[in-house]
């Protein structure tokens, strides 16, 4: 089945962006309408929902039509995210039958250990890496930390998951459901499902979190806790290539990355 957006209606839409974009601030009802506007393509394109989150915050409390509200930059970062997905979004998406097919190529596997790294596996294929000193001494949370390899799993193997169906697995609650709502009150959470949803948009990949026992995701935890003689003997029928990636960037954390594809 297709959903279409008008033509019409994405130029409408595109323009009314651009307006946005260039101006300081906007009056409720001028957001409300944008948001409105947004909303409309979002049921085409439910992912653009967590760009979103920090357009509807800046009405929170406010109830007057003609109040004035100044946009953020983050706001205007999120706008701009949307100009250019509608670029390039020709109007249609195809509505994938419900049933989640079960194939284990569609099957990611990550983790985090809260005071060594994170790690993520894929069809034969790992990634993982240690948290910096500024990750260790600085106050983030473990649901933060269990967000990042998620997100670098997209960037990694964003051409291997084009156009699928992907079933994630974490033995974290709150990051389960932070992925299938795609909406999380946390900031620094919220700027790494944006990276995860624009991967998505972009690779017309959808992704559904699902949750896995500690003890059944032994795999991800080994690489989170660079526990790599155990990983070699655990996956010594594989055949990979190592690459090795100084400095790789997720969600603006710098770590040293060791990769298997």
């Amino acid at each position: 089945m297709e959903v279409r957006v008008p033509c019409e209606k994405r130029t409408q839409l595109k323009r009314k962006i651009a307006e946005t974009i260039r101006k300081q601030s906007l009056s409720l009802k001028e957001i409300q309408s944008l948001i409105g506007s947004l909303n409309f393509i979002c049921r085409a394109v439910k992912p653009g929902r967590a760009f979103l989150r920090r357009l509807t915050d800046q009405t929170k409390k406010i109830s007057k039509p003609d109040s004035v509200i100044q946009l953020s930059e983050g706001t205007k970062s999120d706008l701009t995210t949307w100009l250019a997905f509608l670029d390039d979004f020709n109007g249609v998406t195809i509505v994938r039958p419900g049933r989640w097919e079960s194939d284990f190529d569609l099957d990611l596997f990550t983790d985090a250990s809260g005071t060594i790294g994170f790690g993520g596996y894929f069809h034969g294929k790992w990634f993982c890496g240690h948290w910096p000193p500024f990750v260790l001494s600085g106050d983030y949370s473990i649901a933060w930390k269990e967000m990042v390899p998620i997100a670098v799993a997209l960037l990694v193997w964003g051409s291997d998951l084009a156009g699928k169906r992907i079933r994630l697995h974490t033995d974290n609650m709150a990051i389960k459901n932070v992925i299938n709502k795609q909406t999380s009150h946390c900031p620094r959470i919220m700027s790494l499902v944006r990276t995860l949803v624009l991967q998505c948009l972009k690779r017309d990949t959808i992704v559904k979190a699902v949750y896995i026992a500690t003890k059944e995701n032994d795999i991800a935890d080994s690489l989170s806790r660079l526990q790599m003689s155990w990983h070699h003997r655990r996956m010594q029928h594989q055949h990979q290539y190592q690459k090795a990636f100084g400095g790789y960037r997720a969600g603006g954390m710098p770590a040293y990355f060791r990769c298997y594809n």
